[in-house]
């Protein structure tokens, strides 16, 4: 049996296989690094009522991502044309994800579906994250209330971006299954990053109550009064982020509605 294993990790197709997934890997990381900074950007200019899902940035991150998976020099294509079934390196079917994918999309028969199925996923995350984080429509007045929003997206972008990182460090070099799931326990570099947003929520406006005032209010569905609660919001809507993120990358089925829950 070990024998048998052996000779499995020595053929070319597995290491094509494992090439592949580790493209789709840095894809997504590449995907995220256009994403994040297309939220800043729309905070840094003021346009709270007018941010694009995807910019001129993150397109070209996707483009890229298409190129990775379909390209005919692409690892992926060899791994296909050695023979490993599209469902080694993604889903059969293209999860609905928050941007109706399963409808865009729908089964995955092609590595060009697999790409288009990779590319609205990760919109549909990032769509609920920022429906989530509830930024105000309209620029705040107030320069205290626009920083306290600015900050919090991008250290949030940061601790998103090393949560994921960490775990596709993990399955480098490796097929499915997998057993890199999201994890923010204390030590990790995904939960010192999240420590950062509560340095960062601890600035926002607040009267003599400790209460939010201005800006903070607005913020995760109006559901954080303090800035304890802002800092656990964000922190959750990262975790949750990063594990369906990480779910989709790897084909691994964490629960994240429970690790968005686990306080840090």
């Amino acid at each position: 049996m070990l024998a048998c294993a052996l000779a499995l990790l020595a053929t070319p197709a597995f290491g094509q296989e494992a090439d592949c997934i580790e493209d789709l890997a840095r894809s997504i990381e590449s995907i995220q690094r256009g994403r994040y900074p297309a939220l800043t950007r729309c905070l840094r200019f003021g346009n709270y009522d007018n941010c694009a899902e995807t910019d001129a940035h993150s397109a070209a991150h996707e483009n890229e991502l298409r190129r990775r998976l379909t390209g005919t020099k692409s690892d992926c294509v060899r791994a296909v044309d050695a023979g490993v079934t599209l469902d080694r390196l993604g889903p059969t079917e293209c999860p609905a994800a928050g941007a109706d994918c399963d409808v865009a999309v729908g089964a995955i028969s092609t590595l060009d579906d697999l790409a288009e199925c990779a590319v609205c996923v990760l919109l549909g995350i990032d769509r609920g994250y920022r429906q989530g984080l509830g930024l105000p429509s309209e620029r705040p007045d107030d320069v205290d209330d626009r920083r306290c929003a600015r900050s919090l997206a991008v250290v949030a972008g940061k601790s998103g971006r090393k949560g994921v990182k960490q775990a596709f460090r993990c399955a480098r070099g490796g097929v499915q299954p997998f057993a890199c799931p999201a994890d923010a326990t204390d030590g990790t570099r995904f939960a010192k990053a999240l420590a950062v947003i509560e340095r960062k929520a601890g600035k926002c406006p607040v009267d003599g109550g400790g209460q939010l005032t201005g800006v903070g209010p607005s913020l995760c569905d109006a559901a954080a009064t303090t800035r304890a609660e802002l800092a656990a919001c964000v922190q959750a809507l990262m975790r949750d982020r990063v594990c369906r993120t990480v779910n989709f990358g790897l084909g691994q089925s964490q629960d994240c509605d429970a690790f968005a829950a686990t306080p840090r």
